[in-house]
This record gives C-alpha cells, sequence and structure tokens, in this order.
C-alpha cells in the first residue's frame, strides 16, 4: 500500500542554510492500519508526510501508494488525491466556502464524486462530527473551533481515499474535542483505511497506533509496535517523548477520559514505563 524506500531530500541545498530534512528513511506499509510519527520537532515528520502525499519531491529513494510513484510527474494532481488525502496543521485555516456544505463538498467534488454521492456520504458522515443537518447551511467560519476542525477533517475522509495523512489533527483542542476527533479517525481506520498521524501527543498517539515510527535529526530511528519502546529509556529520551514531570495517570484522565483497568490504560502504561512486560 505504501512503500518509502531510501528517501533522503535536503532543504535550501548548496547554501549555508543546507539542511538535510530526511536522511535515507525507509518503511513498508503493506495493509490498511494506524501508523502514529513520533519525534521533536523538525526531525522531518511533517516533510516525510509532504513526501508521501506527493506534494514534495525526494532528492533521492522512492515513494510508491497503491503501487503508484508518488512526485513523478507521470501524475495529475486529481489522480494523486484520488488516492491520498492531507490533512494539515489547522486545517480549518484553509476554509474559503459560503457553507459548510460546499466546504465539506468540495475535496470530493475535485476528484469527480457527484454531488448525490457526496450528499449521501455527508449524511451517514455528520454523525461523526458531532454535528446535525441544521449545520450544513450555516458558515463554517461561524462555527467553534472544535466544530471547524472536525468539518475540515471531514472534509477529507469525504474524499474515500485508500491514504489519510494527519499533521497534528488535535493540537490546539480541548479534550472534548480531541476525543471527537480520536474517534473520527478510529471510525476511518476500522473502514479499511490507512491512516498515518503525525503529532507530538504520545498517549493519544500510542492509544490509538498499530505501528510507532520514531522520527531524530532526518532518520527513522524506531518502527515496530508501540509497546516495543517501554523498556528502552533512552531511545525515549532521544527522541523526546517523555519529560520528567510526566504525570500518566493524570494525562491519561484528564485528557482523554482513560481510566485505569482499560485495555488502553494498561497499553500506555506498558509504553512508558514498562509496567506489566
Amino acid at each position: 500500500m505504501i512503500n518509502v524506500a531510501q528517501v533522503s531530500t535536503t532543504f535550501m541545498p548548496g547554501t549555508p542554510f543546507a539542511k538535510n530534512a530526511l536522511k535515507d528513511v525507509s518503511f513498508a506499509v503493506e495493509e490498511p492500519s494506524f501508523v502514529a510519527i513520533a519525534g521533536r520537532s523538525g526531525c522531518g515528520k511533517s516533510t516525510l508526510l509532504k513526501l508521501i502525499g506527493g506534494l514534495l519531491q525526494a532528492d533521492s529513494g522512492s515513494i510508491e501508494v497503491e503501487s503508484f510513484l508518488m512526485g513523478g510527474k507521470q501524475r495529475s494532481a486529481a489522480a494523486t488525491a484520488a488516492l491520498v488525502a492531507m490533512a494539515f496543521q489547522n486545517p480549518e485555516h484553509q476554509f474559503f466556502a459560503e457553507t459548510v456544505r460546499e466546504e465539506l463538498s468540495f475535496g470530493a467534488r475535485n476528484i469527480g464524486k457527484s454531488q448525490r454521492e457526496i450528499d449521501r456520504a455527508i449524511r451517514e458522515m455528520l454523525p461523526l462530527t458531532g454535528l446535525n443537518d441544521s449545520y450544513l447551511l450555516r458558515s463554517p467560519f461561524e462555527l467553534s473551533g472544535g466544530e471547524q476542525r472536525r468539518v475540515a477533517l471531514a472534509s477529507i475522509f469525504l474524499m474515500d481515499t485508500p491514504v489519510i495523512l494527519l499533521d497534528e489533527p488535535t493540537a490546539g483542542l480541548d479534550p472534548v474535542g480531541r476525543r471527537r476527533i480520536c474517534a473520527m479517525v478510529k471510525t476511518m481506520q476500522r473502514k479499511g483505511k490507512t491512516v498515518l498521524w503525525v503529532g507530538h501527543d504520545l498517549p493519544e498517539m500510542v492509544s490509538l497506533a498499530d505501528r510507532l515510527l520514531i522520527m531524530a535529526e532526518g532518520r527513522l530511528i524506531f518502527d515496530g509496535a508501540p509497546e516495543k519502546i517501554s523498556a528502552d529509556k533512552a531511545l525515549r529520551d532521544k527522541a523526546g517523548l517523555l519529560a520528567d514531570d510526566f504525570d500518566l495517570d493524570a494525562v491519561l484522565r484528564e485528557n482523554y477520559g482513560i481510566l485505569p483497568a482499560s485495555d488502553a490504560y494498561l497499553k500506555l502504561k506498558r509504553f512508558f514505563t514498562g509496567e506489566g512486560d
């Protein structure tokens, strides 16, 4: 489904400001899954996401999605958009339509879906967003911040692509807003989508993900099940995954409503402390 092979890229090459954004990164996602990509700011996470989405072209190596080469000249933007949908950080900042219905329809219509198909999909999607039909004729600019984020992500999901790329989709939201977004994304995965989620919020991502990629200084330094690095404090420190004053129980309870003894809690406890291994 996704094959990233020995990808490297440098920004502003040949200048005093040259930066090796990615260095020989390789991994494959062979079946629908939820993959979290973590690491310190500037480690290359968002660059990797843009390369997979075909928005940037690597200096070397290759990226294939559904056996199609990304970043090449042989594919139109519309053809690429039918394979991969990407939500940037704060996607609601890109709103432009007069109504929520038009905002939800825009991406799907641009890849060839009929308005009838789109309206049917919107009716199915609305319950996931926590909104109802009364919102469809409202201006998206009049919604709350959490409602705007859900509409923005729903517009991406309505494109019905096999791969969904999310760059910090819950950033800036309150706990209730984060939970709604997490539920929406998990629902898309259950529908057979592959989700790549870039972020800094490890409890959130680890509670959702089947697989964790950790980036550091442009390199992929870990690829596997989240619980496999539970006992590797040096690796977690290198990737900036855990602050000294981190109170796991409080974070899970207050931000995510995850209580002790639940499956999600036990998974996260193993990840951060190694307890139960």
